[in-house]
């Protein structure tokens, strides 16, 4: 009688383990869906989509000021940077360090090194747009 309720508990401890095992890793991907990227991630989609010649992409990590130049920049109108960095963006954006962000409130600095040789540098701003982080501006 004994061996057989150490029988009979074994695969209800399996089971009940294998349960809990598979919540916790929907916890943890439905966490990783629904945490919004950080500011280094959306200023490292930019550029990856600025680089591919994404505009939609780079239009939809961008909002305000940053969106209307990069709109001109894309339609070809020269607009400052952005249109330096959208047409040049071939040779500009091949390689790229982003450094940690400045997070004040709804609103974050990414300071990102690009061109050969990491020589040149670029402030993006940023805020936080329901939930999300988009880029509004160029620093200096």
């Amino acid at each position: 009688m004994a061996d057989q309720e150490k029988t009979s508990r074994h695969p209800l401890l399996v089971w009940g383990t294998t349960v809990a095992v598979i919540a916790l890793l929907l916890v943890v991907l439905l966490v990783a869906l629904l945490w919004p990227p950080t500011p280094e991630t959306v200023v490292s989609e930019l550029l990856v989509a600025m680089h591919r010649n994404d505009s939609a992409r780079a239009l939809d990590l961008t909002t305000g000021t940053a969106r209307v130049q990069l709109e001109r920049a894309i339609d070809g109108e020269p607009a400052g940077q952005w249109y330096q960095m959208w047409h040049e963006a071939d040779s500009l954006l091949l390689d790229f360090r982003i450094t940690e962000a400045e997070i004040e409130g709804d609103e974050a600095r990414v300071l990102v090194y690009f061109g050969q040789g990491l020589f040149r540098s670029q402030e993006f701003l940023l805020q936080r747009v329901e939930r999300t982080w988009r880029i509004y501006d160029l620093g200096n």
